[in-house]
């Protein structure tokens, strides 16, 4: 439990590398839908099975950059939100949703943001440094910044030694010579958690300050043809979202690759994400084209 795998496909072209592993599940006896993933060992093909935009070949994912809405269109009941969307206190800032580490400059205009507070939006900085630099790292296969893909995460690895060391004896080699990884699952499961509750009030304007049900996260290569197309296209919400939201306006717009349980799209091949009441409450993410997380509750 815990451990992220890189297993190296022996293909003939040996100057590709073939399979990167790395499956977690935070929550034992999941019944989440992603429970089915293998927990510990999964697999990152060569990046040709990827398309340019973010999502395996011949699925669709709406790559529309949607015109922000303006504020003063939304009418939802004041009452759902005014806090934290964090922690439910007092909010005295804002916050992006999602933090700028996990995006590429230049930023894409209008970056959602939601209310919280001073304490919450400084504790979450680390961890989500921590998240960036990880997965770019077991990417890559190594913590040295020159062989990393994102200019930013280059950047951290070189200008924060201690995080790079720390990342770096997080890997191991296993018995037949594949790297090891051991995250901080911890670390991890913060941020998904932070990104979830953030995209909900962003979304349906409601406080989501309750413990999920559970949270899990695989490479979407590593996924089967199902579970992708579960992950990718999930069944429509039967009722209409929180009255005056922007899942709500969406959804009067009847515009279907705008309405509520499609993808939105922050970032093509960074940062998309999908908010859906259609089998209880969930966020889906999809983190540099290439960890699949859900954050779930009842």
């Amino acid at each position: 439990m815990g451990s992220i795998t890189n297993a190296l496909d022996q293909s003939s072209l040996s100057a590709q590398i073939a399979a990167f592993a790395w499956g977690i599940l935070s929550v034992l006896l999941s019944p989440c839908h992603l429970a089915s993933i293998p927990l510990v060992i999964g697999y990152m093909g060569a990046r040709e099975h990827l398309t340019s935009g973010g999502v395996l070949a011949g699925q669709h994912i709406n790559r529309r950059s949607e015109a922000k809405m303006d504020p003063r269109q939304l009418f939802a009941d004041d009452r759902m939100l005014g806090a934290c969307v964090y922690c439910g206190g007092p909010p005295d800032t804002r916050d992006h949703i999602p933090s700028r580490v996990l995006l590429d400059e230049p930023f894409p205009d209008n970056l959602p943001v939601a209310d919280c507070c001073e304490t919450c939006n400084a504790g979450f900085s680390l961890d989500e440094q921590y998240l960036a630099c990880f997965i770019d790292c077991v990417i890559a296969g190594s913590t040295l910044p020159s062989d990393v893909a994102r200019p930013k995460v280059a950047r951290i690895l070189a200008e924060t030694q201690g995080l790079a060391s720390r990342i770096a004896a997080s890997e191991t080699e296993g018995p037949i010579g594949q790297q090891i990884w051991e995250p901080k699952i911890d670390r991890i499961h913060n941020v998904l958690l932070k990104l979830a509750r953030g995209h909900i009030a962003y979304e349906l304007s409601l406080l989501q300050i309750d413990e999920p049900l559970c949270i899990t996260c695989t490479p979407i290569i590593a996924m089967a043809d199902r579970d992708v197309e579960h992950f990718l296209n999930p069944q429509e919400t039967p009722f209409w979202p929180e009255i005056g939201s922007r899942a709500f306006i969406r959804a009067c717009k009847q515009v279907p690759e705008l309405a509520a349980d499609h993808w939105q799209v922050v970032q093509p091949g960074r940062y998309q994400y999908l908010v859906s009441q259609a089998d209880g409450l969930f966020v889906r993410i999809l983190l540099s084209d290439y960890l699949a997380c859900e954050v779930r509750w009842d």
